[in-house]
Formats: structure tokens, C-alpha cells, sequence
């Protein structure tokens, strides 16, 4: 089955504009350029904003040194504006007049190179002189307000700005962080700690001078200890965007259209009564002024950087010649506005990657994986493993990294690389030294302590595991995939017939043999991990049990017995007709009232059905179910694109499998496919909580057991979510007490925990979504 979801414009609200943070120290007009060339040659940039004192004052090239086209950098960069066909605003520049006065002037170049706006700096500094006009230009989404520096702090330069009723103002900054430097290293929680006050202390700021008229303020900083702060930000009525860290970065942020500033605030909003006002007052002596003031909880999104990106900021170069190339296809697709089309790498987002997952099961083209970890002195991490090898643990109070190496240099311990590869190539003709380079990790998992973690990789001729403990390597394996139990796996009903014709040989078991990949691995016992297989070739999905100390492995069956086949959906006329026009033949087709429609429609998609994907899996711990409910269990939830669950229970091997929608669902629901999913225990219940994304652009939360399963409740977005996080809220007073199962079979599930849930847009790069979802009955529930 294709995703075919009318139109791009009805899938998702794609974002209006895309500016380009830059958070870099003084630059040279030649490294500006590089990093403009490199940014904005894949993907449409509407704004590039640099800091304050950004860009080294223009050279004297030619005879003027006035900040005109006559000048060989401003001119470089008005052709590349020109080019990219996007707004450059250079921060502030150094501008020196002939009657000798010295100006810090922020220079906007619009999208046909022209200089649109020389805004001089109204509270100067020191030394220079002050501006008279407020910093304003026109774009083809409003007005685009300027402030430099500290204006941002005061009352009378966001007076003059917001009369004109701009909906972006932007602050270019440049304001380094007091602190003895010899305290700072002493003691780097301090220094952490002023950080994020430093972008608390901006988002109130905007928050106050905001308040009677909503816009999106965008500020760029240079990094901390290179003349900024690294306090780079996005700041909306309902969220804030902040950078990655304090060092250099390059950052893609999207504003939300002022229209959508009320329906994307998170659930908790409301009036504040006038004692409510009088104390939010002592940090906002603002809400004084207002009768009636609204307030609630924000989004606040922080986006980890790895390694490579960071490096890379300003180390790669680009080739000069593309200034004079083509540009870009989303350049010349500029409508008569002058503003671009959307190009494919916005519009295609929506849907590229929701067609990928149908036609793939999991995603596979992720670039790197995350994962939490506790160390044993208590330090919160993520593990950021990237697909080339490189192994980062990033700090999460702090936003940097902590330690990083690669995989091929983890020696030491049993399993290391060098015995791993060395036992792989045996089976291969290339030497041992070559392999080093075709490793790819595929897969990181949780280990059996918190300090604990596992990594999957796959090389040419073989897999990988290896078990760390922080940063020390304490098993590993290594597979060739001649010693796999071929024999063991089994194809799809469609290609048994045929494998049955082929001979045994060992020229069928490496032709399917040549591409597995492992896309989830667990470390559930000290020796033994369960990973997550594929392999084409007519093979599904299977579970490998594996004991990292015998280099045993087993394969178990996570398939069961597949899909129903469509013609064994019961639906009548009617829902079949709907389906059949609207679905599949973009609203052409009918059925005219024969039901042996459903005949020719079922053998038409009969096929897309036998191969079953996986869409999820995941595994849950310390769950009761209510069919055993004398034990807890420990299973391995996977959920297929045919929305059959199947949980694989530790304890005795044993597969379960159910369908998610029971016999009364209409055709169109079980057509509709999911494409993520994520699984929760509830240990208060008899059933383990899973929240599923559809290509309908509905997410539902499903009640599930070992044998029977019910929609807990759903909610429907404006496009389609490719990646969720599911996080336990604790117990409330007030909360509902144990119900039964909505369909009348009386058996207790026990209280239902709230929830809330994380959704990655498919089409928004630095956007998410939050959701509320607890038993329905409470009100407070939804505000969670």
C-alpha cells in the first residue's frame, strides 16, 4: 500500500519560513560564504541571521568603504542572495562614514541581493554613534523587526519596533558571560547553571514585551568564550526553541504562523485570578497593566548535536565555482512574489519518509541512535551513537559532550574489535585492516544496569555486539552469516513454495545471507542478548537469541502466522465503496452496489498484505498480564503494518498474537497503516499501555493484554507522526479507580497511569508535539 493522503497541503501545515541561526565568532566575509554554501544547498532557507559583530568589517578592496554593492564583499553576498533567493541580515558591521562617524549597522540583504536595510544601532556602544529610524524591512510574510544587542532588554526600542507590528524580530547579539574564568573551570556547574539562566532571562524578556502583541523572536549569539554567550534561541507565545549547546552551531529553526500560536499551546492554559496576578507580578511587574492575563506551561525544545556536526561547523569547505553554478531546482521554482516554492526536501519530508516506513516496516534512515544511561556516580547521559562509528556520551544537565571514541577502537575486554573483525574476516577475502571502515552500527539498546549499554553493527560479511559499561567494553560477539541457523528462518508464505524448488546449497544461504541488518537489540540476561533481524530475500522479521559467551544462536519466530488475507475483512457495501474511491483510485472508482467488488479489490492488494513489516518493537518489563496474572513478565512487543501485535514472553518463549482492530472495524481503519509505535508498562493494570501512529494522522492509545486489547482513547493531528516517546506520569489523588473492560468481559485491568506523549512531525526538523491522555474522567488529566 502507497500513503496516499489527498494532497501535501492537507497532510501537514507545512512551516511558512526557515531561518538559519548562525551561532559562530567573528567570521571573515569568505568563511560567511562557505557556510551559506554549504547550509542551503539542500535544503530551501528563507533567513540567514548571523550575530552581532559577525562579519569582519569589508576590506578596502576597492576605493569605498561604504557598505555598498561597489564593495567586493558586500557585492559576493548580494549575488549569493541573489542566488539562493533568501534574506541575508549580517548581524552588525562596522560602518564608517566620510564625515567620520562610526556606526554598528546591521546590513539585510533581500532575496534579489538588494540592500533593503542599513539599520544603525540606536544604543550604541562607546565610541560610536547612535542610530534615529527603528530597524524595519518589509518581506512577503510582514513586516521583519530589528534589534541590536542589548535593545532587546529595553522598553522604548520594543515600543518603536512592535508599532509597526512586525511578526519576527530578530536579535543579533554579542554579549559574553561575566564570570571569573578560574571559577568557571573550577566549578562547571556554575558555569552551566548562568547558561541557563541566560535563556530563561531572554524568554521572560520577550514573554513581558510581548505580551499585547504575539510575534516570534529569534535571537543569534556567538558562542560562549569566543565573544557571546551561546544563548541562540527561537521564543514563541507556547515554546522555545534553544541551541544545542553553548559552542559553535549552525541551527534550521521554523516559526509557528501567528494564526496557529493559540492551537499549538500545550493543555493547561487559563485565566489567572486577580491573587494569582498580584504574585505572578513579582517577576513580571508587566501583568500589572493587564485586567485579564492568560498563562500556562511551555514547550521548550533542545536538540543534541553530535559530534560530527558540531566539528564540522567550521571546518568544511565548499567550492567557491557553486556561486556561479545552477542554483538549486527550489530556486528557480520562485513564484512571481519572489518568494520560493516549496522545494522537495519540505514538501517530500511529509510523505518520503511516512512511504519509506510503509514499504521498509522500521525506519531505517536514521543517522545516528540515542539512548539514556545512568553512570555509577549518578551522571545523567545519552549515548549518541552515530551510524559511522562514532560513540558519544553527551551530558544531559549540561548540553556538551562528556567523552567520545569510535567503535573500532573499543579493545579492550573480551569481544573487542580487533578479535571481532579478525573472526569476520576469516570468511571474507579482504583483510582485516579494510573491514575497519565498512562497520556500521545499526542499533543501541539498554544493557542489564543502568551504567550498561549495547551496541549492534553490521559489517559485509557478519554482525557485531558489543556490551559496554560506560566506556569499557565487557562482552562482545562477533557472527559471520555463514554460522547463522538459515535452516531456522522462515520465508513468506509467497516465497516458500519456491525456496522449496531451489537446492540447499550454500549459494541460497549467502544470496540470503547478503543483507541482513539488525534494527533493535536488548541485553535481557548477563549473557545473552535478543536482537531484531531483517533480511530480504524473502525472509520477515525475526527475533535472534544469542549468548554472547557461546556464540550460540537461536532464531525465534515473531511472525506467527502473518496477516488475514483482505477478503477475509467483513465489511459491507457501503464502507467497502467509500474506501475503494476515496482510498484507491483517488475518488474515481466505484463499486455500483455489486459486493463482488470486494473480490477484484482484495486480489489487487492481497500481495502488499502477505509481506508483513514490522512498524514497532519494543520491549516491556515488570507487567502483569491478566490472562497470568501470577507472575510478572517480561516481552518482546512487536507490532506489524497489518496492525497484529504479537508479544514474546521471556519467561517461557511462548509468541502471542492478536489484531488490534476486532471484527467490527470498517474496511477503512484496517487499511489505514501504522507507522510508529512505542509500548509502556503499567504495572497497576493487567495490561501494558501502546500509543500508535497511523498514516491517517491519528495516534491511538491501546490497552493490551496477552490475548485481548481495546482503544483506550485517540487524537487526531495535522500530519503524519514518525517518531513518539512515551514518559509515565505519576499517580494523582482524584485519578480514576480500577475499571473494566469496555466490551463486557468483566475483567479487571486494574487503574489506568496517564500518560504523556512526544511526537517527531514528519515534516517539522525542530517541532514537536506534546499530548496529555490520562482515563478521560479527570479534567486535570488533559493538562498533564
Amino acid at each position: 500500500l502507497s500513503f496516499q493522503a489527498a494532497s501535501a497541503s492537507s497532510v501537514c501545515q507545512l512551516p511558512s519560513m526557515r531561518i538559519l541561526v548562525f551561532q559562530t565568532a567573528k567570521l571573515t566575509y569568505v568563511q560567511a560564504i562557505e557556510l551559506l554554501l554549504r547550509e542551503t544547498g539542500k535544503v530551501r532557507v528563507d533567513i540567514a541571521l548571523l550575530p552581532e559583530c559577525a562579519v569582519e568589517h569589508p576590506p578596502q578592496c576597492t576605493d569605498q568603504g561604504e557598505l555598498t554593492v561597489d564593495n567586493v564583499a558586500v557585492m559576493l553576498l548580494s549575488r549569493f542572495a541573489a542566488q539562493r533567493q533568501m534574506y541575508i541580515v549580517l548581524g552588525s558591521v562596522e560602518e564608517k562614514c566620510a564625515d567620520g562617524r562610526i556606526f554598528d549597522t546591521c546590513m539585510v540583504l533581500n532575496r534579489s541581493g538588494e540592500i533593503s536595510l542599513l539599520y544603525r544601532k540606536q544604543s550604541a556602544d562607546l565610541g560610536k554613534s547612535s542610530g534615529s529610524t527603528p530597524g524595519i524591512f518589509q518581506t512577503e510574510f510582514g513586516p521583519v523587526g530589528v534589534l541590536l544587542g542589548s535593545e532587546a532588554e529595553e522598553e522604548p526600542r520594543w515600543a518603536s519596533v512592535l508599532a509597526a507590528s512586525p511578526w519576527l524580530v530578530l536579535n543579533p547579539v554579542n554579549a559574553p558571560v561575566k564570570m571569573d574564568t578560574a571559577l568557571a573551570k573550577a566549578h562547571p556547574e556554575l558555569q552551566v547553571a548562568a547558561w541557563h539562566k541566560g535563556f530563561q532571562r531572554m524568554q521572560n524578556i520577550v514573554e513581558s514585551k510581548t505580551r499585547a502583541y504575539p510575534c516570534v523572536f529569534v535571537r543569534a549569539d556567538a558562542p560562549l568564550r569566543q565573544g557571546g554567550a551561546g544563548t541562540s534561541m527561537l521564543v514563541e507565545p507556547h515554546r522555545s526553541v534553544l541551541a544545542p549547546g553553548w559552542g559553535p552551531a549552525l541551527m534550521v529553526m521554523e516559526p509557528t504562523p501567528a494564526s496557529e500560536f493559540l492551537a499549538r499551546r500545550p493543555p493547561g492554559w487559563r485565566m489567572l485570578d486577580i491573587d494569582e496576578i498580584i504574585k505572578a507580578a513579582a517577576r513580571d511587574r508587566e501583568l500589572l497593566k493587564y485586567e485579564h492575563v492568560e498563562m500556562g506551561p511551555r514547550y521548550l525544545l533542545w536538540t543534541l548535536q553530535t559530534p560530527s556536526s558540531a566539528s564540522a561547523v567550521m571546518t568544511q569547505k565548499v567550492e567557491w565555482s557553486s556561486l556561479w553554478e545552477q542554483p538549486p531546482d527550489h530556486a528557480d521554482a520562485a513564484g512571481s512574489t519572489g518568494r520560493p516554492a516549496a522545494d522537495a526536501s519540505q514538501v517530500g519530508n511529509v510523505q518520503v519518509e511516512a512511504e519509506a516506513i510503509l514499504q521498509t516496516g522500521i525506519s531505517k534512515s536514521a543517522t545516528c541512535h540515542t539512548l539514556p544511561i545512568a553512570t555509577r556516580d549518578g551522571r545523567q547521559l545519552y549515548i549518541v551513537a552515530e551510524n559511522s562509528g562514532a560513540i558519544t556520551f553527551w551530558d544531559v544537565r549540561q548540553k556538551r559532550e562528556w567523552h567520545c571514541f569510535n567503535l573500532s577502537n573499543s579493545v579492550s575486554g573480551p569481544g573487542g574489535m580487533l578479535d571481532s573483525i579478525g573472526s569476520i574476516a576469516c570468511s571474507s577475502s579482504s583483510p582485516s585492516e579494510a573491514l575497519w571502515h565498512t562497520v556500521t552500527i545499526t542499533a543501541i539498546g539498554p544493557g542489564k544496569t543502568p551504567s550498561q549499554f549495547i551496541v549492534a553493527a553490521s559489517a559485509p560479511n557478519g554482525i557485531l555486539l558489543r556490551v559496554f559499561e560506560e566506556r569499557s567494553v565487557v562482552q562482545g560477539v562477533a557472527l559471520p552469516f555463514t554460522s547463522l541457523p538459515w535452516d531456522q528462518w522462515r520465508c513468506f508464505p509467497d516465497e516458500e513454495d519456491s525456496e522449496d524448488e531451489e537446492d540447499e546449497g550454500d549459494n541460497v544461504q549467502e544470496r540470503a545471507a547478503s543483507s541482513i541488518r539488525i534494527h533493535a537489540v536488548f541485553h535481557i540476561d548477563v549473557s545473552t542478548a535478543l536482537a531484531v533481524a531483517d533480511a530480504s530475500d524473502g525472509r520477515p522479521e525475526v527475533a535472534l537469541l544469542i549468548d554472547l559467551e557461546q556464540q550460540i544462536v537461536e532464531v525465534l519466530d515473531i511472525y506467527a502466522d502473518g496477516p488475514p488475507p483482505p477478503s477475509a475483512w467483513a465489511s459491507d457495501v457501503e464502507d467497502v465503496e467509500e474506501t475503494f474511491s476515496t482510498n484507491f483510485v483517488g475518488g474515481a472508482g466505484t463499486l455500483d452496489g455489486d459486493p463482488g467488488g470486494l473480490t477484484e479489490f482484495s486480489s489487487k492488494y492481497e500481495e502488499s498484505h502477505v509481506r508483513d513489516r514490522l512498524a514497532m518493537v519494543t520491549v516491556v518489563e515488570k507487567q502483569y498480564f491478566q490472562e497470568q496474572a501470577s507472575c510478572q513478565h517480561t516481552a518482546l512487543v512487536c507490532l506489524w503494518q497489518s496492525n497484529r501485535i504479537c508479544m514474546l514472553t521471556f519467561n517461557d518463549w511462548e509468541l502471542h498474537e492478536q489484531m488490534l482492530l476486532d471484527e467490527t472495524a470498517t474496511l477503512r481503519n484496517r487499511l489505514d497503516v501504522p507507522l510508529y509505535g512505542v509500548a509502556l508498562p503499567n504495572q497497576q493494570a493487567g495490561t501494558c499501555s501502546v500509543v500508535v501512529s497511523y498514516t491517517s494522522m491519528i495516534i491511538r492509545w491501546w490497552q493490551v493484554s496477552l490475548r485481548t486489547c481495546f482503544q483506550q482513547s485517540c487524537i487526531v493531528l495535522n500530519y503524519p507522526a514518525i517518531s513518539l516517546a512515551l514518559l509515565p506520569l505519576p499517580s494523582q489523588p482524584g485519578l480514576a479507580q480500577p475499571s473494566q473492560h469496555p466490551g463486557g468481559s468483566g475483567a479487571d485491568i486494574g487503574s489506568l497511569e496517564p500518560h504523556s506523549v512526544v511526537v517527531k512531525p514528519a515534516a517539522a526538523t525542530h517541532s514537536t508535539l506534546r499530548v496529555g491522555a490520562g482515563d478521560g474522567n479527570s479534567p486535570s488529566d488533559s493538562r498533564k
